[in-house]
């Protein structure tokens, strides 16, 4: 049994096979980045109009007439992202 607080964030994280969808949670901004890299790779494809900085994270495929755009921010009040 899990004793831990109701309000307590819960996490799941693959960084081997990230899972990159609308209301996905990560432990912190370092790990959200190295996922959205590593899934650029995987996915083959490149980065356009890249904003970072400790809260958030804002990008968008770099392709002609790609839709793909993610952006992220930290949770208030939590470390996660």
């Amino acid at each position: 049994m899990n004793d831990a607080d109701p309000e307590e964030l819960h996490v799941l994280h693959d960084p081997e096979h990230p899972n990159i969808e609308k209301g996905a949670l990560f432990p912190d901004i370092i790990s959200f980045r190295k996922v959205v890299r590593h899934y650029a790779i995987v996915r083959g494809f490149e980065f356009a109009g890249l904003q970072t900085d400790p809260t958030r994270f804002i990008a968008k495929c770099a392709y002609k007439g790609c839709p793909w755009r993610i952006h992220a921010s930290r949770l208030q009040g939590q470390s996660a992202i």
